[in-house]
């Protein structure tokens, strides 16, 4: 926001309640494990006392609305000590939102992390199945269990007229955007949490190699000790690789690397507990487990680079930062099949990882990695690397280049710009309707034009040109005939057989450039567009970056 209002007379404002750390100090911090620097001269500290109300080890009972009434006391001391402008709550306390709005009157937004309830609690409570969120004793008195279904729904209304009360509502992947829209009824905008992963992404890999000389490999688990992220799944699941090793007469040895943050003795003691389950349930040994609890970034880096693969056991984890560091190390990864890791990273494309449920299920998602060959080790890791980390960057800059491309282009103009190997075929109408598309160098530029063509055609019996103007983006364009057309025209020899029976195809000069740069206004650089582009994000800008260093700037379409 800094960098977007430079040129506003706009003063910056973090509420914080790390009432033992300088702001010299938090801004260090965000540096280190964000890789975002922040400028200093208008930019505020205000530091709430209250904030120690908000700890879960408070209320023992009735957690959620106890904490939410916290929220709340927090979110006064805050307004008593500044009114802003525009208030935004990245800390998931539902009160504050229409305190600062009502009250306070300012434009408020949101950036929800994970929903303080959802549907799937209820439905555990509803089901009476024991978990952290439903002790037993409630699972199994029905009359407990009414109640509890009763106060969760109760507090669910409450939560989405909260939730109502945002000017802007910010989610932090899709199953968090999925429950909020649902509980709230509102369309959240989803905005990934900060993943700097060049550094990983860069980092030497130590674990084919140690598995190949010491026949041992390490599996990864991060994430702070809490009950939430299934500690004793994961322990169970190496016990039940190690029998299957065992009975495979395998030299291969297995070793879990738990590495983990403890936010107070309520955490060390649970650290101290799972240590105690692993030895006495399930015959873990301490060459079986290895414990890192608060480690140096630099003592995690060490370990992601010697550890073949990474697991993660949370239930419904509302996006997996440690699940996309995993991936960016090239450790193959096995998470749960549900939450992020499902919708958004893992689940999403190309196998670069596993999902899986049960504790078998783990087993054999483990077993396979360790049976397949470093080959096809390397192909899964690939296909991390290309399609999560590359694949929405490259699609960004291709709307964003198209665009730009159309907003250049004269009306009743067919033109094509050549970068590398790939082709960029753009023909805008009379009627200012713009079709784009973008091909290999084996498509040809005349099958490319008559596709267009056709595709343009179709739209407008569909949509009316009448009807355009009040469609307000292209989201909400509903022309479902689309991806028919482009499996129709797909194969460039076929596609070169339709149009060769077309007599309506027209003969119209076709204006040719060299690279993107060419189709600019003079004075005007590519790099400066990307710099200033509103539709770019920062991680788009950076991979644009990056590629243009590397000269493959479209070696990833």
């Amino acid at each position: 926001m800094q960098d977007k209002f430079r040129d506003n007379d706009l003063n910056f404002i973090v509420f914080t309640g790390d009432c033992d750390a300088t702001q010299d100090e938090i801004l260090e911090k965000a540096k280190i494990r964000f890789n975002v620097e922040v400028d200093r001269k208008n930019l505020r500290f205000i530091y709430l006392k209250s904030r120690w109300l908000v700890e879960a080890e408070n209320y023992p009972r009735f957690t959620l609305l106890l904490q939410t009434l916290a929220g709340f006391i927090v979110g006064c001391e805050a307004l008593w000590k500044a009114n802003p402008e525009v208030f935004i709550d990245s800390m998931g306390y539902p009160f504050t939102l229409p305190l600062f709005r009502w009250i306070a009157g300012s434009k408020v937004a949101c950036y929800v992390h994970y929903p303080t309830i959802t549907s799937e609690m209820i439905g555990l409570v509803e089901s009476r199945t024991v978990s952290y969120n439903n002790d037993a004793r409630i699972a199994y008195n029905r009359l407990l269990t009414n109640a509890k279904v009763l106060y969760y729904r109760m507090f669910a209304l409450l939560y989405r007229l909260c939730g109502m009360c945002s000017n802007v509502v910010m989610v932090n992947g899709s199953w968090t955007e999925n429950h909020i829209n649902e509980l709230w009824k509102v369309k959240a905008t989803k905005v990934y949490p900060p993943c700097d992963v060049a550094e990983l992404l860069a980092l030497p890999k130590h674990a084919e190699k140690i598995l190949s000389s010491e026949n041992r490999i390490n599996i990864l688990s991060i994430g702070q000790i809490r009950p939430e992220k299934n500690y004793p799944l994961q322990l169970e699941a190496i016990s039940e690789v190690k029998k299957r090793l065992a009975d495979y007469n395998s030299h291969i040895k297995i070793r879990l690397l738990i590495t983990g943050s403890c936010r107070h003795e309520e955490d060390m003691q649970r650290a101290k507990m799972l240590k105690e389950k692993a030895e006495h349930e399930f015959g873990l040994t301490d060459e079986d487990v290895e414990w890192n609890l608060n480690v140096t970034i630099d003592r995690l880096r060490e370990l992601l680079q010697n550890s073949l693969i990474g697991i993660h056991t949370m239930w419904n984890e509302h996006f997996g930062i440690s699940v996309v560091e995993g991936l960016a190390a090239s450790s193959i990864m096995v998470a749960h099949n549900s939450g992020g890791p499902k919708l958004d990273i893992i689940g999403v494309d190309e196998q670069c990882g596993f999902l899986a449920n049960s504790v078998t299920e783990y087993a054999d998602a483990i077993m396979q990695v360790i049976n397949i060959s470093k080959e096809q080790r390397d192909i899964i890791r690939k296909n991390a690397r290309e399609s999560f980390f590359q694949r929405s960057s490259v699609k960004e800059f291709m709307e964003f280049a198209g665009k730009l491309s159309v907003e250049r282009s004269s009306t009743s103009t067919r033109s094509s710009i050549k970068e590398q190997e790939y082709f960029c075929h753009c023909y805008v109408r009379a009627d200012n309707l713009a079709g784009l598309c973008v091909t290999d160098s084996e498509y040809q530029a005349r099958v490319a034009f008559s596709m267009l063509t056709k595709v343009m055609d179709e739209f407008e019996q569909a949509i009316p040109a009448s009807k355009w103007p009040l469609i307000p983006n292209e989201k909400d364009c509903q022309f479902t005939k689309l991806n028919e057309l482009l499996v129709k025209w797909q194969n460039p020899r076929e596609a070169d057989a339709l149009t060769r029976v077309q007599d309506e195809v027209q003969e119209t000069k076709i204006v040719l450039h060299d690279t993107i740069q060419a189709v600019l206004d003079r004075g005007e650089k590519l790099d400066d567009l990307v710099r200033q582009s509103e539709s770019l994000s920062d991680s788009s800008k950076i991979f644009y970056t990056q590629a243009r260093k590397m000269n493959k700037c479209c070696n990833w379409v």
